[in-house]
């Protein structure tokens, strides 16, 4: 999940490739460290696993639409 919310915020910053994936990067600390937070934040393994597997394939939908429109 971290990992394709960094590529979500490369995708998404203006600039070169290189200078938005830097950036895109340095918030990763923190956004595996809000998903540790969630899981704990569950009541049981089901809600934790429905918010990793839901935040996971919305991530996933955003990057594959940001992808396609700027390849367009």
């Amino acid at each position: 999940m971290t990992s394709l919310a960094i590529v979500f915020l490369s995708l998404c910053l203006p600039g070169r490739k290189a200078s938005a994936v830097l950036v895109g990067t340095m918030p990763s600390f923190l956004i595996y460290a809000l998903v540790i937070m969630a899981v704990f934040l569950a009541r049981d393994m089901v809600r934790a696993w429905i918010w990793i597997a839901g935040g996971t394939g919305i991530l996933t939908i955003a990057v594959l639409l940001l992808a396609n429109r700027m390849s367009s």
